[in-house]
């Protein structure tokens, strides 16, 4: 699934990831971002349980 992101909230771990100095930083490659919303525009074969256009929120 994709999701089309429409909103995304960047507090001060996700500048301190993209620093390198955030304890739990990822290691590369990544995108830092831990809430956004957005709407679900491609689904893979099998996908169930969603639709095209869904809303989707994580936070």
């Amino acid at each position: 699934m994709r999701v089309r992101v429409l909103a995304a909230g960047v507090a001060l771990p996700d500048l301190m990831m993209r620093e390198g100095i955030h304890p739990e930083t990822p290691r590369l490659p990544f995108t830092p971002g831990w809430d956004l919303i957005g709407m679900a525009d491609r689904l893979g074969s099998g996908v169930s349980g969603i639709e095209r256009g869904q809303l989707m929120i994580d936070a």
